[in-house]
C-alpha cells in the first residue's frame, strides 16, 4: 500500500508541484493510494466511487455535520470527474469499533461482493473513517486487497510514497524553470517595512470578502519623478487575476481607514455600549456565586457518572462467554461505558475550566482590567510599534469591519466586531493559548459621528466647499498656506517652481477665513480656534 499528499489544489502554489500546474481550487486533501493496476488496464469510463460519513457525539456535530461532510465530498467527486455510486452514513455512531457501524460494515460487504465495482472510498476526515488504529489497518487492507484508494478529503497529512506522476517531467521541469524566472519580482522594494493594518479585516461591502491593500503611484510630468505613492484597501475579488467575480470597484484610503478605527478603538472605553457589553459581562457581582452553583452540579454529574460506569463493568465481567448473544451483550455494554467515559471526560474539562474562573475572580484578577489598561494605553503603546506589532495587536480583538459603499458625509466605517480573548488565573501566556472565554460584541460606528481622519479633505473637498458656501475661489497655494499657518502637516511638494525669484501670491484675510472654516468643518482644526493675525503664510 503506497501512500502520496495532494496539497492545496491551487493556481502556482508555493512548494507545490501539482498546484503549479492547475487553475482549479480545491481544498487540502489526502490521498490513500492502494491501486497497482496499469495504465493500460485502467477502465476508459468514468470511475465510481462510494461515500461514507459518520457523527458519533454532539460535540463533533459542530462544524463536521453530516450535511457539511456529504457536500464536501459530492464537490469533490465532481472535480474529479467521479460517479458516486452510493452514499453511506452512520448517524451518531462511535469510531471505535466496526461492529458499532452496521452501515460502514455494509459499504465494506458491498465492495468485497464488488456490487457496484467503485475504485474510491471518499470520507471527510481519516477520523470518520475509524478512531480504532487495528480497525482502520483491516479496513484498508480489506481496501487494498480489492484495489479500492481512500480518499481523505480534508485532512492535511503528509506520508510519503510513489504512485503514478499527475503531470510529465517536461511540464514540471517547464514550471520549475519558469518559476526560477519570476520568484524575484515580488520583492518590495518600496517602504519594505510596511505593512497594510487591516488587510482582510476590512470586508467588502457587496461580496463581503477581505479587503487587500492596492497602491497607485504616478507620474509627475512636470519635474519628473514620481508623486507620493497612495495605499488604498480594495475588494480581492475584484483583481482581474481573481476572475473580478465581484463588480465592486470601489477603493478605500488606507490612511483614513486606520486612522478612524484607531480613533474609534482608542476612544472605545468611553462609550456606554462597551462598558454595558463587555465590562458588566466581566465585572458580575454574581459570578461567584453562579460559579459555585455550577461547580457543585458537575461534581454530583461525575459521581453519578462513575456510579454507572461501575455497575457497567460489572455487568460487563459477568457475561456468559458460552452465550450465544454475548457479542451483542458485549458490544452494547461496551457502547455504554464508551458514552459514559465520554460524559465524564467533558464534565471534568468544564469543570477545570470553571475552577479556574473562580479562583481568578476570588483573587481579584479581573479581565476587564485588562482590556480596560490596554485600550487606555493604547495611543501611548502605539507610536512605539512597528508595523507587524500594530497589526497582530488589531487581529487580537478585532474580528471584522464593515464599510460603507459610499456615505454622503464621508463616513466609512460602518461597524467593527470586537472578539476580546479573556485569560483566567494566568499571568505568562503562550501566544497559541486558546482563551478560557471570548466577550464578543459588534459596535454600530454609524452612531459615533465623523471621526477626524474620516472628515479629513483633500485639497479639492476644501475647494468645492468654499466654493458652494461661500461662493468663492481658493487654490491650493491658497490652502497650503494657511495649513502651514495653523500648524497642520502639509507632506511633501512635488511642483516646486525652478526659477528662484518667482512671485508666490499671498492668501487674502478673507479667503484665509473661508479655508479656516473649511477646515473646522472637516475636523482638521477644533472648532474653538481663532483668526491668527496676518503673518507671514
Amino acid at each position: 500500500m503506497c501512500f502520496c499528499l495532494c496539497r492545496s489544489f491551487q493556481a502556482v502554489a508555493e512548494k507545490s508541484y501539482f498546484g503549479a500546474l492547475t487553475k482549479e481550487k480545491f481544498s487540502d486533501i489526502v490521498v490513500l493510494v492502494t491501486d497497482r493496476r496499469t495504465e493500460s488496464e485502467q477502465p476508459k469510463m468514468k470511475k465510481k466511487c462510494y461515500l461514507y460519513t459518520r457523527v458519533s457525539t454532539a460535540a463533533q456535530i459542530e462544524g463536521y455535520s453530516l450535511e457539511a461532510q456529504t457536500e464536501k465530498l459530492r464537490g469533490y467527486a465532481a472535480y474529479r470527474e467521479l460517479e458516486i455510486a452510493g452514499e453511506y452514513c452512520d448517524a451518531g455512531k462511535s469510531g471505535r469499533s466496526i461492529k458499532g457501524r452496521p452501515v460502514f460494515q455494509q459499504m465494506l460487504d458491498d465492495i468485497v461482493c464488488e456490487k457496484d465495482g467503485v475504485s474510491f472510498v471518499l470520507v471527510f476526515k481519516l477520523s470518520r473513517f475509524g478512531r480504532n488504529a487495528a480497525d482502520v489497518l483491516k479496513s484498508m487492507q480489506l481496501l487494498t486487497d480489492c484495489e479500492v484508494d481512500l480518499v481523505c478529503v480534508e485532512d492535511v497529512i503528509v506520508v510519503d510514497g510513489s504512485h503514478e506522476p499527475l503531470v510529465t517531467p517536461e511540464q514540471w521541469h517547464f514550471v520549475r524553470m519558469k518559476r526560477e524566472r519570476h520568484k524575484g519580482r515580488s520583492k518590495k522594494t518600496e517602504e519594505p517595512e510596511r505593512i497594510s493594518l487591516l488587510s482582510g479585516l476590512v470586508k467588502c461591502p457587496k461580496c463581503g470578502s477581505g479587503m487587500i491593500a492596492k497602491k497607485n503611484k504616478s507620474i509627475n510630468h512636470n519635474h519628473g519623478g514620481y508623486y507620493k505613492t497612495l495605499y488604498y484597501y480594495g475588494c480581492n475579488n475584484n483583481r482581474k487575476c481573481n476572475g473580478r467575480v465581484c463588480d465592486f470597484s470601489h477603493t478605500y484610503n488606507q490612511e483614513k481607514v486606520d486612522g478612524a478605527v484607531f480613533e474609534i478603538v482608542s476612544g472605545l472605553t468611553m462609550l456606554s455600549v462597551f462598558r454595558e457589553r463587555v465590562l458588566h459581562h466581566l465585572e458580575n457581582t454574581d459570578v461567584m456565586d453562579r460559579l459555585e452553583t455550577e461547580l457543585k452540579k458537575l461534581r454530583k454529574t461525575i459521581r453519578s457518572e462513575e456510579m454507572k460506569k461501575r455497575k457497567l463493568g460489572e455487568d460487563l465481567d459477568n457475561l456468559d462467554f458460552l452465550d450465544d448473544d454475548y457479542d451483542k451483550d458485549y458490544e452494547k455494554l461496551q457502547g455504554e461505558i464508551d458514552r459514559v467515559y465520554d460524559r465524564i471526560e467533558k464534565a471534568e474539562a468544564e469543570m477545570e475550566r470553571k475552577m479556574k474562573k473562580l479562583s481568578a475572580a476570588k483573587q481579584g484578577t479581573q479581565a476587564a482590567d485588562r482590556i480596560k489598561r490596554l485600550l487606555e494605553h493604547m495611543g501611548k503603546l502605539y507610536g512605539h510599534m512597528s508595523c507587524e506589532e500594530r497589526r497582530k495587536m488589531y487581529r487580537f480583538f478585532i474580528e471584522r469591519i464593515e464599510v460603507y459603499p459610499e456615505h454622503p458625509d464621508g463616513k466609512i466605517i460602518k461597524s467593527i466586531a470586537f472578539r476580546f480573548p479573556v485569560f483566567y488565573g494566568e499571568e505568562d501566556l503562550k501566544e497559541d493559548k486558546a482563551p478560557d472565554e471570548q466577550v464578543v460584541f459588534t459596535l454600530d460606528c454609524g452612531e459615533l459621528g465623523l471621526t477626524a481622519s474620516e472628515a479629513k479633505a483633500t485639497y479639492a473637498q476644501i475647494r468645492k466647499y468654499v466654493s458652494e458656501k461661500f461662493g468663492a475661489k481658493v487654490s491650493s497655494l491658497y490652502i497650503a498656506q494657511v495649513k502651514r499657518k495653523y500648524g497642520l502637516d502639509l507632506g511633501k511638494n512635488y511642483n516646486v517652481s525652478k526659477k528662484t525669484n518667482a512671485r508666490v501670491p499671498v492668501c487674502p484675510k478673507d479667503k484665509e477665513g473661508f479655508i479656516v472654516d473649511a477646515l473646522k468643518h472637516y475636523k482638521m482644526l477644533d472648532t474653538d480656534v481663532e483668526m491668527k493675525e496676518q503673518g507671514d503664510l
